[in-house]
């Protein structure tokens, strides 16, 4: 099985919650496109977005009162408080259902293939799986172009109940610095992005490269908090990571 994760940014931190919402239902569009139905979907937000369709119980929201984050460092922490709290539901439903041999975890901030599921049902012995490469979107543009390895949503790790976490820290401590390094450091769903590949390898654990491309990079929408990382250099490209899928292009495409 495959869970896939999202940390949904809230309507008070942002100018553009209509947008975010539209990509959000853009998103779960392509993920429930799978052409396996062995997945779960946890959504880690402060509110539960309007939602332009039915969906059925595979998908999960869980809420939080996390206080608004107004800078690029709280905003990343709101991010990966979000996704450990994803992580713990995954851990408690894994009990529940007697889960022993792990499930695949996919934090996905972008558009996904509709062939994960698929790919990760006949591969169950995996440590993981990555692509060598994806895809990149322009917003406006009608083409893609392929390109290397561009950050996040690339990384579907196995995890087991001792990956993910069992209780959060007080939420008064979302946004300390010290709080999040420890989540960080502790569960490998907060890792950084790019250090994920190297880490599993150190642990015995390699990912295996997926044969096609897993992810669709979108880029000049401006409004994700990529665009207000002060290390990232904006002149390489006005990077975003859209919680959306750009539904013209459907998953053939990936």
């Amino acid at each position: 099985m495959v869970c896939f994760t999202i940390a949904l940014r809230s309507k008070e931190s942002t100018n553009h919650w209509e947008q975010v919402m539209e990509d959000f239902n853009n998103t779960l569009a392509s993920i429930f496109n799978q052409t396996n139905p062995d997945f779960q979907v946890f959504v880690g937000c402060n509110e539960i977005p309007i939602l332009r369709r039915e969906y059925d119980d595979r998908l999960h929201f869980i809420t939080t009162d996390l206080p608004v984050p107004r800078t690029w460092e709280e905003k990343c922490r709101d991010r990966s408080w979000k996704l450990c709290l994803c992580a713990k539901e995954i851990r408690i439903r894994m009990s529940e259902l007697q889960v022993c041999g792990g499930t695949f975890v996919f934090p996905v901030d972008d558009y996904v293939s509709n062939r994960i599921a698929e790919w990760a049902a006949k591969h169950p012995g995996a440590n993981g799986f990555k692509s060598k490469n994806g895809y990149k979107w322009r917003k406006g543009s009608s083409m893609l172009e392929i390109t290397p390895y561009y950050g996040g949503t690339m990384n579907i790790m196995k995890m087991y109940e001792d990956d993910l976490p069992l209780e959060m820290p007080d939420q008064a401590l979302c946004f300390d610095k010290e709080t999040a390094m420890r989540l960080t450091k502790r569960y490998s769903i907060r890792w950084y992005d790019i250090e994920v590949e190297r880490k599993f390898a150190e642990l015995g654990k390699p990912l295996e490269r997926l044969p096609f491309r897993s992810t669709i990079y979108v880029v000049g929408t401006g409004y994700n908090i990529s665009n207000e990382d002060p290390h990232w250099n904006k002149k390489q490209d006005d990077r975003f990571h859209p919680v959306a899928f750009f539904e013209k292009h459907q998953s053939s495409h990936v």
